[in-house]
């Protein structure tokens, strides 16, 4: 969060439509792309009580601390393949 003094306001978009859009590519619409599939299965499993780390080669760490369980997944399909397993992604 950024302070803004009270003497100082936060600059305004130029237009309503400017303040919403963010970027044009196909990963901001809904679709049905391996890479909101995998966001989804990321939050589901996050959901489920998993936690999900992004590692710097592009991979997924899926971790259960009460299991004491760790599984790397290379990357964004072998997630959503991991969480389908577990049945947290249709």
């Amino acid at each position: 969060m950024t302070y803004i003094p009270d003497n100082k306001k936060a600059p305004e978009p130029t237009t309503t439509q400017d303040a919403f859009l963010t970027n044009t590519d196909e990963s901001d619409y809904p679709s049905e792309s391996l890479h909101s599939k995998c966001h989804s299965a990321a939050s589901r499993l996050v959901l489920a009580g998993f936690t999900v780390q992004s590692t710097q080669g592009g991979g997924f760490n899926v971790i259960r601390i009460d299991w004491g369980q760790c599984r790397h997944c290379k990357d964004e399909a072998e997630l959503v393949s991991f969480a389908q397993k577990l049945g947290v992604q249709k």
